[in-house]
């Protein structure tokens, strides 16, 4: 990511802005993660063969409850040769749990010629709207939802289905369950509340509801054969997303159930149609409340889960969890000078390897004099001081009286960038007041401030003056008309 700061910046200050993790703590990451494509190799690969035996599934017993696995396993593994050392195969499958998920890349479903939504029986009797609209909308679709949830009380031929997943942390233990509920006529049809797992994501709980629900909703139509439209109703967009495809992906297993599942349905009811839609969770949508706490419930139950393996999505979820803490740790004990330029972002910026909203909208320029700003390294007298940069004014005459052209003079009080600081001042009043710690002004979310004073005022750019007023030969066409409307910023 470029930050547009200096070559001069701390690498650990530069790590924070740019949103990338030191090297070695992302390479044990990509390492780890290597591993588990381990657990999506064929059986009889010979990689596969050179693992520990632990690690390849063996005889599946049932233990009380069904295997949801769609595919036939070996029975018995036999490695061709045993060898004498820990090799660096063996090294690398020892990052992962030997129960960690399975996904099969040349499964039947996975195919060429398997069937998709453009193919019979799903083209034109299955449609998914996965995509959440935008926040300001989606109070509207809630209430839209409750006013439909209440017309189809009158309808006999409607079944709607609602879904979730729920995640409960005890200390360092967590767990997940799902719920669902199929409603028809406003009454309750079938209520379904599973503890999942305890090495899983809610994406996994809620993949799973998807495809319990479809067994369930096959269940009920061959006693009600009358239902003719399927509505499910989910907070998932990824889950929704991921359903119908059988590749090797998190939780392929639930895919597939639901594949042959939903197949069946169609194929032995020609007349019904299936939709899936997204709905706001804890947005008021009377359904996604009720299911929520089944969800919710599940994952607090005592007794066994569903499964007991490492779900894949856990697993990525766990080493990049990992990678922040150990960024953090690093950042907590990596002692920064008060007289370093970035002490005071410091302590309230904090390591994220996902850029937020703001930087991926802001233009290179703004969000380069943004992050000169933050760590003192920029066009000021202060820098050009302390690191003695020959022709290059250190002073700023704006009161008639030289004084250094520090940092802390051309955010509070320089006169030369008054434009655009009563806005800073409207959202921070004491701003002039010596005692404000400028750390306060640095915060993620009140960044968008500054970037609007930035781009009025023209502070910390070399001439000192709005981008938009720097002069330019009239022979130079100058930026284009896209780059100057991605350079406005909403008021």
């Amino acid at each position: 990511m470029d930050t547009g700061c200096l070559q001069d910046n701390p690498p650990p200050g530069l790590n924070i802005l740019a949103h990338v993790p030191p090297i070695q703590y992302y390479i044990s990451k990509l390492t780890q993660g290597y591993a588990l494509r381990l657990f999506r190799l064929p059986l009889l690969s010979p990689v596969t063969k050179r693992i520990p035996s632990a690690y390849v599934p063996h005889t599946v017993k049932a233990k009380g409850k069904a295997a949801h696995v769609p595919f036939t396993r070996p029975h018995k593994y036999q490695p061709q040769f045993k060898p004498s050392k820990v090799t660096n195969l063996q090294r690398l499958s020892g990052y992962m749990e030997p129960t960690t998920e399975r996904t099969y890349p040349f499964a039947n479903h996975n195919a060429p010629w398997a069937a998709d939504l453009l193919t019979p029986p799903y083209m034109g009797r299955i449609t998914i709207k996965s995509d959440p609209p935008p926040k300001e909308e989606q109070k509207s679709l809630a209430s839209s939802h409750n006013i439909f949830w209440n017309q189809a009380k009158s309808s006999k031929r409607t079944l709607i289905v609602y879904l979730d997943g729920s995640k409960n942390l005890t200390g360092n233990k967590q767990t997940t369950g799902y719920g669902l509920i199929g409603m028809c006529q406003g009454k309750q049809v079938f209520t379904i509340s599973i503890k999942h797992s305890h090495k899983s994501s809610p994406f996994d709980a809620e993949m799973y509801a998807i495809a319990h629900a479809s067994w369930k909703v096959l269940l009920y139509l061959d006693k009600n054969p009358t239902i003719t439209k399927i509505k499910y109703y989910s907070d998932c967009s990824s889950a929704l997303k991921s359903i119908m495809d059988g590749g090797p992906h998190a939780a392929q297993f639930a895919s597939i159930l639901f594949r042959i599942k939903t197949h069946e349905l169609l194929t032995k009811h020609p007349n019904v149609k299936v939709s899936m839609e997204w709905t706001p969770g804890h947005r008021g949508v009377i359904g996604q409340s009720i299911v929520d706490k089944l969800a919710k419930k599940a994952s607090k139950s005592r007794g066994p889960t569903l499964l007991d393996e490492s779900t894949k999505s856990h697993v990525k979820q766990t080493l990049r969890e990992e990678l922040i803490r150990r960024w953090r740790e690093r950042c907590r004990d990596t002692e920064i000078p008060t007289t370093s330029g970035i002490y005071q972002a410091s302590k309230v910026l904090r390591p994220n390897p996902i850029p937020d909203q703001i930087m991926k909208q802001t233009p290179l320029e703004l969000s380069g004099r943004l992050n000169q700003m933050l760590t003192g390294h920029g066009y000021h007298g202060e820098y050009y001081h302390r690191f003695n940069i020959p022709d290059n004014p250190t002073n700023c005459f704006c009161s008639g009286t030289p004084i250094l052209q520090s940092r802390d003079h051309i955010i509070r009080d320089c006169p030369m960038y008054d434009e655009g600081r009563s806005a800073l001042l409207t959202q921070f009043p004491r701003l002039q007041n010596p005692c404000f710690q400028l750390s306060s002004l640095f915060h993620r979310d009140r960044q968008p401030h500054l970037i609007w004073w930035l781009k009025k005022s023209g502070a910390f750019t070399k001439r000192g003056i709005p981008w938009e007023e720097i002069p330019t030969d009239p022979h130079d066409p100058g930026p284009s008309a896209i780059i100057k409307e991605a350079y406005e910023l909403p008021d």
